[in-house]
């Protein structure tokens, strides 16, 4: 792989949230033949790990979604809006009635964190509703590094939605695989993909 082909982000969304500040991350590192499971519930990894509120959609696309550039090029699968819900259809006190609105706004919340937000930015205020609503959050690990040696594997766990590191460095047959949605933010990353 050539330089110019390998992933590079120049930020962390986590660098504005108030629920990382002070925090001192470490590696994780990885050593040749062993395996090992990233997961939520992990006690190994209890201090990189966080329960992140969110309120803004937005915040949301940025920690787990796909870039507005590359949905608009793709489809996202998400199954098409048949409902609409306002800020008041949130607050109905009927469970069954704000159930069926709490489901047609998740479906607009997929669409717009995993296909081109654009297409439904104008229901951004019942989004962010809906995620204050509903107390959503997303479980967020931070490591300074990441390093995976020579035959050895990261599993990533598919309740694992996103992974920051400084660094991501696999060596030789070195893997990181996962099952679900994972977003990878990091600065640089060295290895073959």
């Amino acid at each position: 792989m050539d330089n110019k082909d390998k992933p590079s982000f120049d930020k962390f969304p986590l660098d504005k949230l108030s629920q990382f500040k002070g925090f001192k991350a470490k590696n994780l590192e990885l050593k040749s033949k062993k395996t090992l499971d990233l997961t939520t519930d992990s006690k190994t990894f209890k201090e990189h790990f966080k329960l992140v509120k969110v309120k803004d959609i937005a915040v949301v696309k940025e920690l787990i979604g796909i870039s507005d550039k590359i949905a608009s090029k793709k489809n996202c699968g998400c199954p098409k809006i048949s409902k609409i819900p306002s800020i008041k259809d949130l607050e109905v006190k009927d469970k069954r009635q704000r159930d069926a609105n709490f489901a047609a706004a998740r479906n607009i919340a997929n669409r717009y964190i995993y296909g081109n937000s654009a297409e439904v930015s104008a229901y951004k205020p019942v989004l962010d509703r809906f995620l204050e609503l509903s107390r959503a959050t997303i479980p967020v690990f931070w490591f300074n590094d990441i390093i995976v040696h020579n035959n050895a594997t990261l599993n990533i766990a598919n309740d694992v939605l996103n992974v920051n590191a400084r660094k991501i460095m696999l060596y030789g047959n070195g893997k990181i695989t996962y099952t679900g949605p994972t977003t990878f933010n990091c600065r640089s990353f060295q290895g073959n993909l």
